[in-house]
């Protein structure tokens, strides 16, 4: 059946200016930080959509626009931080690459799709850097498979997250179903639900989080702001699912049990001056401290710093060469080079920037 609007225009909806209907943003405290870019594309439409980090510490970013492409970020010195590109796949199939996650050690699961086909079309694809040798080697080394053809109903999966790594299998897909298959939890920001994508042979999908007129689906009659639930992170820690809003302007949580199969009620953490995309969390403030997420809110062009207990958010102000660093972030992730950028917050954006953010431990 086709969509009432395409979704192209859905995807074109996440450049859109915040509608006339939507809240006004509140005002907010800010807070300002070093940063630097550490790699630009040379192509002005770029638009690097999400980010994850090898165990290395290399960067791998995927790219909604000009191609669906995978690109690694490999730093050269560990002092400066001056890093190089390359291309690890192309998938010419496919419009563009949107979410990424570890599905085992050193290898990932991308979201590929084509957008504007009617019906639009989704599947999952498997990168695995297991068997290369460390950042010397050529990022095509990587072996690329096929774990998901085809996703049956999906209209803009968005956001991607391991709940359970596999032990063993290649790119976590558990070929002979003895139970060792990754699960992972996906967003389809469109049609408003969380969906539990288990890597066994056959693949099984489930809606595990339904369309929810309050918390994941998009604002109802306004087909240009067509963005539900976008970001997802699941923190094995304490059992939540997180979960950005885009339009409406929210954070949340929802309880997920160990293996992604139950949930629980929906929490509402922080609503309103923020049109979340993909976020990073972690613990601050040592035993007394708490849970801080930092949302990129690439309509806005803003990062804002949630606090989880309370819900205090500010605007995190970057800054570089001492001006104001002018960016949309989309998504972002923490360095995992020990002694080296564990307190770097690396930002991607839809305006072809990688950013390093130094926030402190």
């Amino acid at each position: 059946m086709k969509l009432p609007t395409t979704v192209h225009a859905t995807i074109l909806a996440l450049m859109a200016s915040p509608s006339s209907s939507a809240a006004t943003p509140e005002k907010q405290q800010q807070r300002t930080y070093p940063a630097r870019t550490i790699y630009q594309f040379a192509n002005n439409a770029t638009w690097i959509e999400n980010i994850a980090v090898r165990p290395n510490g290399n960067l791998l970013l995927t790219l909604l626009n000009p191609a669906a492409e995978l690109h690694e970020i490999a730093f050269t010195n560990d002092n400066d931080n001056s890093a190089e590109a390359r291309l690890v796949h192309h998938f010419a199939a496919y419009q563009g690459l949107l979410g990424i996650a570890e599905t085992r050690p050193d290898a990932f699961a991308v979201i590929a799709g084509n957008y504007t086909t009617s019906p639009p079309s989704w599947a999952l694809w498997g990168v695995d850097f297991s068997g290369t040798a460390e950042a010397g080697d050529n990022a095509s080394a990587a072996k690329i498979n096929e774990l998901v053809p085809d996703v049956p109903g999906g209209k803009v999966l968005n956001g991607l997250t391991t709940v359970r790594q596999s032990p063993s299998s290649p790119s976590g897909y558990d070929d002979d179903d003895d139970g060792d298959a990754a699960v992972l939890l996906m967003s389809d920001s469109t049609a408003g639900t969380v969906m539990r994508v288990e890597l066994s042979s056959p693949p099984r999908i489930d809606v595990v989080l339904p369309a929810d007129n309050r918390t994941t689906s998009p604002p109802p009659d306004d087909p240009s702001h067509a963005t539900g639930v976008n970001g997802v992170r699941y923190q094995r820690a304490d059992g939540y699912l997180y979960f950005a809003n885009t339009y409406r302007e929210l954070f949340c949580r929802v309880r997920v049990d160990p293996d992604g199969e139950g949930v629980g009620q929906v929490e509402v953490l922080a609503e309103g001056g923020f049109k979340g995309d993909d976020f990073a969390l972690r613990w601050e403030g040592g035993e007394e401290g708490g849970l801080v997420a930092y949302v990129m809110d690439g309509v806005d062009g803003e990062m804002v710093r949630v606090v989880v207990g309370s819900g205090e958010k500010e605007v995190v102000v970057l800054e570089e060469g001492g001006q104001a660093v002018e960016a949309k972030p989309t998504a972002a992730a923490w360095g995992r080079r020990a002694g080296v950028d564990e307190d770097v917050l690396y930002v991607v954006t839809r305006d072809r920037k990688v950013l390093a953010v130094d926030l402190g431990s």
